[in-house]
Parts: structure tokens; sequence; C-alpha cells
């Protein structure tokens, strides 16, 4: 009996797998928001969001974003939102990925997904660009940036809260 259900044990992971919660990592390009100040002027600087899931994740479509900005004392100073509109793929790979993988494709399996890259964005309000300049060039200000959108099957998605430092002009 014990072996029995030892070997049971043993062939269920191998019958298959479930999709894990959706999971979705963030980097940013360059990694702190910026902004540079020349002749008085500032000048907020572009940058590029990256998604992937996490392996066994489904595919989630990034809609939106929220994001706060805070003093180095958790002080808030500003808010922005945007739309993102991407959508990043399952954390899975199969047999024919060209295709495409779906848990029911053959050898699916649970992998990181591929990285997708946003347009590039101001998420510096000038405001807090001129807050920043206003108080000495802190170092310890940071954003919190959230995302909003729905898995593959149209259910609410929301990540937790990604910290970014926000740099000191050159």
């Amino acid at each position: 009996m014990f072996l029995a259900l030892s070997a049971l044990l043993i062939a269920l992971p191998s019958c298959g797998f479930s999709l894990v919660r959706p999971g979705v990592l963030f980097g940013l390009d360059p990694g702190t928001i910026g902004y540079e100040v020349a002749a008085g002027e500032i000048t907020i600087s572009d940058r590029t969001m990256r998604f992937w899931t996490i392996a066994g994740s489904p595919s989630i479509a990034i809609e939106h974003f929220e994001i706060g900005f805070y003093t180095g004392g958790g002080v808030l100073v500003g808010r922005n939102a945007g739309t993102v509109g991407l959508l990043v793929p399952a954390g899975l790979t199969c047999n024919a990925p060209e295709l495409g993988c779906t848990i029911n494709s053959p050898g699916a399996r649970p992998v990181e997904g591929p990285r997708v890259v946003s347009q590039p964005f101001q998420l510096l309000p000038v405001a807090v660009a001129q807050e920043h300049i206003a108080a000495g060039f802190p170092s310890d200000w940071y954003a919190l940036i959230q995302f909003f959108g729905e898995t593959g099957a149209l259910a609410p998605f929301e990540t937790g809260q990604f910290r970014i430092m926000i740099s000191t002009p050159n």
C-alpha cells in the first residue's frame, strides 16, 4: 500500500502542471528616474519599461500605471499615471514556441517569459523635479510605481509597488 501511494505521488507531478498565480517582473532603462538642468531649464529624461512574466504565469495585459513620488522621509510630493498597452506573454515554452504556447501545448513547461519593452515614457512630472531642485537635489527621493491590467483569462490584475530612485542631475 505504501509503495503504491508513493508511486502515485511521484507520477502525479509528471502528468502536467497548472499555471501559477499571475506574476510580472519589471525593470526600467535606465534604472532610475531622472532629469537634467541646463541654463535653468529642466529636461525630463525618457525611460523605457521592461516586463516579463514569472515561470508558469499566464499572459498579462499591462493596461496602465500609477506612480507616486516621495521624499526620503516618505512625504508624497506628486503623482503621475499613464497608459501602457502591452501584452506580456505567458511564462511558458513548448515544443513549437514559434506558434505560441498554452498550458495544453505539446511539451508545455514553465519558464520565465520573454521580455517586452514599452515605448519611452516621461514618468517624472516637471513639478516634482522643481521640488527636488528646491530641496537641494536629495539622493533619497524615490517613486513607487504600480501596474494594472488583466490576465489572459480576463481576470483583473495588479502588481505590488516597485520602488525606483530619483537620480540627481549630472
